[in-house]
């Protein structure tokens, strides 16, 4: 199993009219906020793959059509494995609302900008 390109799209500025420097420091906070929920995607699927590699457990077939269903079977597996902790991690931390409720170095502030 291999990762292919990876895109991470951040928004590019969040502006208001009459914006403190307090405002400017909290969005900044929340965009750093996002950008590390989205890594942290990232760092799901390439926990999914090293998991998947380690296996080990080779196809063998002396059919190559056998071969060939077995493989994309695995690879449905794996997909279907990725796709499932993917929501996991969606799930524990809201999105990123509740990123402090996830696990390890996944934990991180919370994506949400409170106004006053």
């Amino acid at each position: 199993f291999a990762l292919g390109e990876i895109v991470i799209h951040l928004p590019g500025r969040i502006v208001w009219p009459r914006m403190s420097a307090e405002d400017r420091e909290r969005v900044a906070m929340l965009r750093r906020a996002i950008e590390h929920h989205e890594i942290g995607h990232v760092r799901v699927a390439e926990a999914v793959r090293d998991a998947l590699n380690a296996t080990g457990d080779p196809i063998v077939s002396s059919d190559l059509f056998a071969f060939g269903a077995a493989a994309h079977a695995r690879g449905r597996e794996g997909f279907a494995r990725f796709t499932r902790e993917e929501h996991e991690y969606d799930e524990v931390t809201s999105h990123g609302r509740r990123q402090h409720a996830a696990p390890g170095e996944l934990a991180g502030l919370d994506s949400v900008l409170l106004c006053s």
